[in-house]
């Protein structure tokens, strides 16, 4: 089974490593296509360096069994809640479990620091496959939902939300000389639905923080200016300053593959650092771990700041101890910055509860550990 959001976590969005899902497996092989990448095997292809694993490391690979950790349970049992009200028809329920979020605000958060109107959205999408009879299926509980209650803002923005996803789904998976025209045509058009649908609600009463997660997935999968796009980040972060999901979309859209250039998620990284109504370095370590994995080593290829990210680690594990995934998250990135003691220290920490949506695989895991207890790769 797929998902269609994000997060490592975050998570796409709200965990701090999401799982691979439908919509960033389209999103990679476009920016490839896009990219002129190859991978032909022509006769002028040297290969790069690469890691040793040895046979010991794939023994103590092939040994981990991947951990759930309490945080994690506790959000999956929530958005299993989430997702069961919304297949039965409790539109009532959803309504009063979405408002009472919203009213606390930063204050429903779950104890990796992931906010808890963000995993109620997330569980409404927590389909039990990703096909066009399951989606049809939820687009006609959509519409349910929209007819019994046409002036529900909550409605409103899982529609759109939903949109967002149906979209992705209709362009595929394949690289973007492989899509159809009808899927670009859903593609554009269900977008486009999905911003006539949201773009009224922005206003002073508008208090709902997702509103601006799906508008920045609208954002990127249309191409907006820049112009356009920081008056979208300038009206969210009044809406929520340290709803820190904007900060990983915005910074992921900055990639060169999409509208950046290099350097442009790093600078944005610190902006939303310095900002005195965020969260400071917690912000920056989060943006860091959510591009870590597009980079061979981030330090080295971008000018990323490795003090500042061990800075906002350090708050993250202070702040949030019982989390196994900021755990493991922060033990890959410490690695990749070349701090042995940090690694070593949270490895230990760590013993065998390997959380899988923070690593590459088992091996990489392990290879990493042994850096950090011996120094050898």
């Amino acid at each position: 089974m797929m998902c269609w959001k994000l997060m490592c976590g975050m998570w796409i969005v709200f965990g701090l490593t999401g799982c691979g899902n439908l919509l960033e497996l389209a999103v990679e092989l476009s920016e490839n296509a896009n990219s002129g990448s190859s991978t032909g095997s022509g006769t002028d292809s040297k290969a790069g360096p690469v890691e040793h694993i040895d046979a010991d490391e794939r023994r103590q690979a092939a040994l981990l069994m991947p951990t759930l950790g309490p945080v994690q349970k506790e959000i999956r049992m929530f958005r299993a809640d989430v997702r069961s009200a919304f297949e039965s028809g409790e539109f009532d329920k959803l309504e009063r479990m979405a408002e009472g979020l919203i009213a606390e605000g930063d204050e429903a958060l779950f104890a990796n620091g992931s906010w808890k109107i963000a995993q109620f959205y997330n569980g409404l999408s927590d389909r039990f496959s990703d096909s066009e009879d399951q989606f049809l299926t939820d687009l006609e509980r959509h519409r349910r939902w929209r007819k019994e209650m046409p002036e529900s803002t909550v409605a409103k923005i899982a529609y759109g939300d939903f949109l967002t996803q149906y979209a992705w789904f209709a362009r595929g998976g394949g690289y973007a000389n492989t899509v159809t025209n009808r899927g670009w045509r859903l593609f554009r058009t269900r977008l486009a639905e999905a911003r006539d649908l949201l773009m009224p609600l922005m206003g002073e009463e508008l208090k709902d923080p997702y509103w601006g997660m799906v508008m920045l997935w609208v954002a990127l999968g249309q191409g907006w200016s820049e112009t356009d796009y920081s008056k979208l980040i300038n009206d969210l972060k009044r809406l929520a300053p340290t709803f820190w999901g904007y900060d990983l979309q915005r910074a992921y859209s900055l990639l060169p593959r999409w509208h950046g250039e290099k350097g442009d998620w790093v600078r944005y990284a610190a902006w939303a650092a310095d900002r005195p109504d965020g969260l400071g370095d917690e912000v920056y370590a989060r943006v860091v771990i959510r591009m870590v994995g597009f980079y061979g080593s981030v330090y080295r290829e971008t000018s990323a700041d490795w003090e500042r990210t061990r800075s906002g680690l350090k708050i993250l594990l202070e702040k949030y101890p019982k989390s196994l995934s900021l755990a493991n998250s922060a033990a890959r990135v410490a690695v990749v910055g070349d701090d042995r003691e940090m690694a070593a220290e949270l490895f230990k920490q760590i013993g065998e509860k390997y959380v899988e949506d923070c690593w590459i695989n088992p091996e990489q895991f392990v290879h990493y550990r042994t850096w950090a207890r011996t120094g050898k790769w």
